[in-house]
């Protein structure tokens, strides 16, 4: 299982830039712990907190979307019994003041693929052939 965003984010893990001087990642899931406020704040760190929106993908999934002053965006997503972040930092707070609409939407329209990624039966071989 892992957490899919549409283009142009995909599911990599490695930074990307998204919009000039705005750059994506998304970091590796882990387990969803208990205390989900210390989780945030742990993952943000000593980050001034502007806003906190709890919301639903389209999908359905839980995400809390959290605006910080560093100038920040991050996505706190509940999946099951795992827990995936994903950041967005601009060098800037006008860079991503220019762009957090469409970064919302971004945000919000993540989605699981439930396709594990390792092989566990030999069907899934002829269906990648396929």
């Amino acid at each position: 299982m892992r957490l899919v965003l549409p283009e142009p984010a995909g599911d990599r893990l490695e930074p990307m830039t998204i919009a000039p001087g705005v750059r994506l990642q998304t970091h590796r899931d882990e387990p969803l712990p208990a205390d989900l406020a210390g989780w945030r704040a742990r993952v943000i760190g000593g980050a001034e907190v502007l806003e906190v929106v709890a919301a639903e993908t389209t999908a359905g999934w839980p995400v809390t979307l959290v605006r910080t002053g560093e100038p920040g965006l991050f996505a706190f997503y509940e999946l099951y019994d795992r827990g995936v972040v994903v950041a967005v930092m601009a060098r800037d707070p006008q860079a991503l003041d220019q762009s957090i609409a469409p970064l919302r939407e971004l945000l919000l329209a993540a989605d699981v693929d439930r396709q594990p990624r390792e092989v566990v039966a030999l069907v899934q071989l002829w269906e990648g052939l396929a």
